[in-house]
């Protein structure tokens, strides 16, 4: 056994944001774990085309207070846009319309915009993907 004295461990500073911070594994039973917001949206029986288009349209309102660099900006704004055309396709591309809605969704998410105006598109872009499941299938 060695007789060096051990090295003093200084504490770690660790900035999440407000999210939880996890320094090893976690196991879960009985419920979820919920890392910051847990957000449940319903499914909304009877939606349609028309009503995935105008929750779009509220996305691409909020997209510039979300806090994107102007290339991130852009890619988010065309990405929405290819969604969007996709809904009016018939018949849709539904994988693109994900892929778009998820790009969109993690370019804000990684913005670290205002939290207000963060806190109102990231739900309105869940819904949407959720939408987007259930009508293009």
């Amino acid at each position: 056994m060695s007789n060096r004295p051990k090295p003093h461990l200084q504490p770690k500073q660790i900035d999440t944001g407000g999210g939880a911070c996890i320094a090893g594994s976690v196991k879960v039973e009985g419920g979820d774990f919920i890392g910051r917001d847990k957000v449940n949206i319903q499914a909304a029986p009877g939606i349609t085309v028309q009503d995935f288009l105008h929750l779009l349209a509220q996305v691409r309102e909020l997209l510039p207070a979300a806090g994107l660099d102007s290339e991130a900006a852009q890619v988010a704004a065309a990405d929405l846009q290819t969604a969007e055309e996709q809904a009016r396709r018939e018949p849709p591309r539904g994988e693109i319309v994900l892929a778009k809605l998820k790009s969109v969704a993690e370019l804000v998410g990684a913005a670290g915009g205002a939290a207000a105006s963060v806190s109102k598109i990231l739900p309105l872009l869940q819904q949407a993907l959720q939408w987007a499941q259930q009508l293009f299938r």
